[in-house]
């Protein structure tokens, strides 16, 4: 189903609320969901990913080495967050990086890991991945658990069987609590006026 669909879908039961505010609840209960089943069986996630070619590597004043990640990724319980992979073509051969905790970098510097185990690890933090060393290619693909609101409206948003009620439901939830938008609009309208 495509994101607009769902957001249409949801939208047709609180109609007073915007397509963005629709977007941001069934961005909350998706999310919320991810993280759930990532917790169940961790390879659930992979239903999710969307994959993003040609990202560029890049290096900062630091010697630092990074890519900006293309979306942001649903923070997930491990090392790998929401990229849940990073690799490369390097002269014909495939290249997969390791997620590695960030504190481990200097680490793995110490014991030269890298004389036994020549894969690059990398750590997630914010809106870039940071390579553990200069992992010597220009471009990488990934694959990344995006949040719902940055899919594309056009994009398809996949779940598995029972996914799509349990995120109604889950919506549902969330918004039982949150008044209808004629109380905001008397709030609001009691700001101005005060």
């Amino acid at each position: 189903m495509k994101k607009e669909v769902l957001v249409d879908l949801i939208k047709q039961k609180y109609p007073h609320l915007t397509n963005q505010e629709t977007e941001l609840w069934i961005g909350r209960a998706w999310n919320t969901l991810l993280y759930e089943s990532f917790k169940m069986d961790t390879s659930s996630v992979d239903f999710f990913c969307k994959q993003f070619y040609d990202i560029a590597v890049a290096k900062d004043t630091y010697d630092e080495y990074y890519c900006l990640l293309p979306v942001r990724p649903v923070q997930l319980p491990d090392n790998a967050d929401g990229v849940r992979r990073v690799m490369c073509n390097k002269n014909g051969v495939d290249v997969t990086f390791v997620p590695v905790p960030r504190d481990s970098f200097g680490v793995f510097a110490e014991l030269d890991i890298d004389k036994i185990d020549s894969s690059v690890g990398y750590s997630t933090k914010y809106n870039k991945i940071i390579w553990e060393r200069n992992p010597n290619v220009e471009k990488v693909k990934m694959d990344i658990v995006p949040m719902f609101e940055d899919y594309d409206d056009e994009d398809e948003v996949s779940a598995p069987m029972g996914f799509d009620v349990r995120l109604a439901f889950l919506v549902d939830q969330l918004m039982s609590g949150i008044p209808d938008g004629k109380f905001w609009q008397a709030v609001n309208q009691n700001k101005v006026n005060n």
